[in-house]
């Protein structure tokens, strides 16, 4: 565990400014389901799920 908290630090550190508006961008597309009363989650949260994790893969050093 302790190893995948210093990972994701490290890769926030040194891409700062892309995860900073990924952050935005996280933050806009959840506040935006509020239009639809909260039923986009079930749309939106996989969604945003899966490209956080993609881009975290593209990002963090493989163990590999």
């Amino acid at each position: 565990m302790f190893i995948a908290v210093v990972t994701s630090v490290r890769t926030v550190v040194v891409n700062f400014w892309p995860m900073a508006l990924w952050a935005l961008i996280l933050a806009a597309l959840t506040l935006s389901t509020a239009a639809t009363g909260f039923l986009a989650l079930t749309v939106v949260f996989p969604w945003l799920g899966l490209a956080s994790w993609r881009a975290f893969r593209e990002l963090a050093p493989s163990a590999a």
